[in-house]
């Protein structure tokens, strides 16, 4: 189960709920406004899931956990050079968001 230990259920929550956006990038034939409606909602859901990541590591300070899920409090480039620090995500992935 997910929550502070840093396990990533909670994490991933977004990502899950996104699952139908994925398909329809997957699906080549798909309508073109579809496909663009699709990466965005996922682009949105991996922010999500990477926000969340930050918030449930219970190795980070309380007060940053606590700006985690606020975009306005804490970009997410900062979210993400944060999880790179912490070597929670790859460099590949840092990388991909900047």
């Amino acid at each position: 189960m997910g929550g502070t230990n840093g396990e990533p259920e909670s994490a991933l929550k977004p990502l899950r709920t996104a699952s139908g956006a994925v398909e329809v990038l997957r699906d080549r034939e798909a309508d073109p406004q579809a496909r663009r409606g699709a990466l965005l909602k996922v682009m949105v859901a991996l922010e999500g899931s990477l926000r969340r990541l930050l918030r449930d590591d219970a190795r980070v300070p309380i007060d940053l956990r606590l700006q985690a899920l606020a975009p306005d409090e804490l970009p997410t480039s900062e979210v993400v050079a944060e999880l790179r620090r912490r070597d929670r995500i790859s460099i590949e992935l840092a990388a991909a968001f900047h």
